[in-house]
């Protein structure tokens, strides 16, 4: 085999090793991204029970003040009646110093309730905006593991599917030389890159005039002196050879005036 016949193979394991490294790695990239969206959607759950909470709280809150102003309510029934029995200026002042007492605390007891039935208020909106953000998130993540489970059985095919033609692949390649790329490509990513404008593109290192001049001769596998990445050269493109044409057209045109 060639120089250039092993550069070929080298290209073209590497080709596939590229595809298979991006391969994994979004096969490595789905499940975290599943588990993010999982921890939102807990975190989501979470939040809302706090809210269940606290609206729970709320309302619980609204039955005591609901019962002890009824219970004020009834007490100061009572005074009102005691006011009505008084048989003397003491009781008297006794039975409407207590209706200003439960007066007054029945006042407090309805403030107390308008800031109760305003926090329910509050819990509640909270409570069901947040049920709806839990159950968007929730769909979307059913949805999300579904297509995981499509595409990663299709990664996984694909990464199967391509470990037969690599063995295929590194089995034309002489095996120093594919120890020698497999030790590199591990260390690097790239193990076979391109030199252009006389600088290795895997570490931009200037390459020396005589490696140059050896790379270009196509001998033997030249190395950057730097990265030790394997250096290729892409061949030059052929002349066109509609200019070369029309080149040797007006060359013979030029003869023909000049006859």
């Amino acid at each position: 085999m060639t120089v250039q016949q092993e550069l070929a193979s080298l290209q073209s394991l590497q080709t596939l090793d590229l595809q298979n490294f991006s391969t994994q790695q979004e096969l490595n990239d789905i499940p975290k991204a599943i588990k993010e969206k999982q921890q939102n959607v807990e975190f989501m759950r979470n939040l809302l029970q706090k809210d269940k909470g606290r609206l729970d709280e709320a309302e619980n809150w609204r039955v005591e003040t609901e019962r002890d102003l009824q219970l004020q309510g009834d007490m100061l029934a009572n005074s009102r009646n005691k006011l009505q029995a008084a048989r003397n200026e003491r009781e008297n002042k006794a039975a409407q110093r207590e209706i200003d007492s439960f007066r007054k605390r029945i006042a407090d007891g309805e403030k107390e309730m308008l800031k109760i039935l305003e926090a329910i208020e509050q819990c509640r909106l909270a409570y069901e905006e947040h049920a709806r953000e839990f159950s968007e998130l929730e769909a979307a993540l059913h949805i999300e593991e579904e297509n995981a489970k499509t595409r990663i059985a299709e990664l996984q095919a694909r990464v199967d599917d391509s470990a037969a033609e690599r063995s295929s692949l590194a089995a034309k390649i002489d095996t120093p030389l594919l120890r020698r790329y497999e030790r590199i490509q591990s260390r690097l990513g790239r193990a076979l890159v391109e030199v252009v404008d006389g600088k290795c593109t895997g570490c931009h290192f200037t390459v020396l005039p005589q490696l140059l001049i050896e790379l270009e001769r196509g001998e033997k596998i030249i190395s950057c002196t730097n990265c030790k990445r394997m250096l290729y050269l892409k061949p030059s493109e052929p002349a066109d050879a509609d200019n070369t044409d029309a080149g040797d057209t007006n060359a013979d045109d030029a003869n023909n005036t000049a006859n």
